[in-house]
């Protein structure tokens, strides 16, 4: 098993021979493919519910988390003055 700095030269070399024995169709369709899965990564559309709520769940904790630390430091702030 592969790991560390060697996963992704190691994925290039399997994949190189299946891609090289791609029609230049089937290479043209595959690269289509891969530009529309770029572009829907880019505006952030999810095809599944669960892709859906782990995205939402995500940005609501980094939300909480930069509150809590806000509200920390007022919190700290206050207790200088008062």
């Amino acid at each position: 098993m592969v790991s560390g700095r060697n996963v992704l030269p190691e994925l290039v070399q399997e994949n190189r021979a299946n891609y090289r024995r791609l029609s230049v169709e089937e290479r043209e369709h595959l690269v289509e493919e891969f530009s529309q899965f770029r572009e829907s990564k880019a505006v952030g559309v999810r095809v599944t519910a669960r892709s859906k709520i782990n995205d939402v769940t995500h940005t609501l904790s980094a939300i909480e988390n930069e509150v809590g630390f806000v509200l920390s430091l007022c919190y700290q702030l206050l207790n200088q003055f008062f």
